[in-house]
């Protein structure tokens, strides 16, 4: 099967390009007579040929680089390149400018293998886990049609973008965490420590002690004897739940069971919405066709199930059709993002309409993630300071039943 790039005429005004998979030309001719276009060209899509870069350096899978480096590189490149810089000069000033030993080896290497007469894009696929398929492929997009220092500074801004969102996300779950982690030490602490001197100063008084009592101090005594077992089954299921992350079925079922949690779920499709529709607009903006941009957008999705839909929507866009029809099958997304991409199809403003939906879902994460702050803090306090209240009026109604006792 092979892929062919075709250019058609869709009314007397408008042109739209494209590209379908079949056997032959003629093929690739009748599938798009069948979508209600005219083909004007039609021709085999030529499959880049990536050669390795031969330097050992490349076979060393040791190298640990901070995505943050990774993106100011870029807009180094992207600046030197646009002042008429060439490349490999380019690369040889961000090679100064590396600030550690593995990344200033990783460009080194890079720095080698453009002199020896490879494309940039690709020394960069020497190192796919620094340099995703995505960036690559804009990249050698870029090469193509002499738009480097553009694409360059896309990936740049697209890269912050993403960090940006990551680090929004990270500060508001910092707090919640921290007070749910304090909590729970508070409660331990009280439990297998102070719990035990009161249990025994209670026992000692032999009354009859009240009903809420006599639970904090089986719980206590469980804790006391089960306490470092408990942190044992703690540890393993952690570590059985961070194994099956790992694998593709263990984390497939995850991902399906974290779109299932209300609130959650609803965020988390809203980021991978708009990381899909952000990645679709850079690549079609730099002149990628839409049934290879799609391909390339699949690997950048963090969730399984998502990943797997839009791997059955590249499927179908290989047999012709508009993509907006392919998702509405995978039934991925919500149904006025499906109608959007559709009225970007037809107007010949798709990358455009992408770019719209991607800056309207990036503000409501925000939003969300900030509303989720405000809740979630007060949520842990409220529920902590119940556990530390229920601990509190346990110890002192034996005390107040003393007291009546004695007067």
């Amino acid at each position: 099967m092979k892929t062919y790039k075709y250019r058609a005429r869709k009314s007397s005004r408008e042109l739209v390009e494209g590209s379908v998979a079949a056997e032959t030309q003629d093929e690739a001719i009748d599938k798009i007579n069948k979508m209600g276009l005219l083909p004007i060209d039609v021709d085999v899509e030529k499959e880049t040929v990536t050669p390795k870069v031969s330097s050992p350096a490349i076979q060393a899978p040791r190298f640990h680089v901070h995505p943050h480096e990774v993106t100011i590189a870029y807009r180094q490149l992207a600046r030197l390149v646009k002042s008429g810089v060439p490349i490999l000069s380019a690369l040889a000033l961000t090679v100064e400018q590396a600030e550690t030993r593995d990344f200033k080896t990783i460009l080194e290497t890079i720095q080698t293998g453009v002199r020896e007469g490879y494309n940039f894009s690709v020394c960069l696929s020497a190192f796919k886990k620094i340099f995703s398929p995505f960036e690559i492929a804009l990249i050698q997009t870029g090469e193509t049609v002499g738009k480097l220092d553009e694409v360059l500074l896309r990936i740049a801004n697209y890269r912050e973008s993403q960090e940006e969102l990551h680090s929004k996300l990270k500060s508001a779950m910092a707090y919640p965490v921290f007070v749910l982690v304090l909590g729970c030490a508070t409660v331990f602490f009280m439990m297998t420590y102070v719990i035990p001197h009161f249990s025994s100063f209670f026992l000692d008084l032999g009354q009859e002690l009240p009903f809420i009592t006599k639970v904090l101090i089986a719980v206590s005594e469980m804790c006391q004897a089960g306490g470092l077992w408990a942190l044992l089954a703690v540890a393993v299921i952690f570590f059985l739940i961070r194994g099956s992350l790992k694998s593709k079925n263990g984390k497939l079922a995850w991902d399906k069971f974290f779109l299932k949690i209300p609130k959650i779920g609803k965020l988390i499709m809203m980021e991978e919405t708009s990381r899909f529709c952000r990645t679709l607009e850079l690549l079609i903006k730099s002149g990628v066709t839409i049934v290879p941009a799609v391909k390339i957008s699949v690997p950048v999705m963090s969730n399984e199930a998502i990943r797997i839909a839009l791997e059955r929507c590249y499927q179908a866009l290989q047999q012709g059709g508009y993509l907006s029809e392919a998702l509405r099958n995978a039934n991925l997304f919500p149904a006025f993002v499906i109608h959007l991409i559709h009225i970007g199809e037809e107007s010949g403003r798709l990358d455009e309409t992408l770019g719209e939906i991607s800056d309207w879902y990036d503000k409501e994460i925000s939003d969300g993630m900030r509303l989720m702050t405000q809740l979630l803090g007060p949520i842990m306090i409220l529920i902590i300071g119940l556990f530390v209240g229920l601990i509190v009026v346990a110890v002192l109604l034996p005390i107040f039943n003393m007291n009546a006792l004695v007067t």
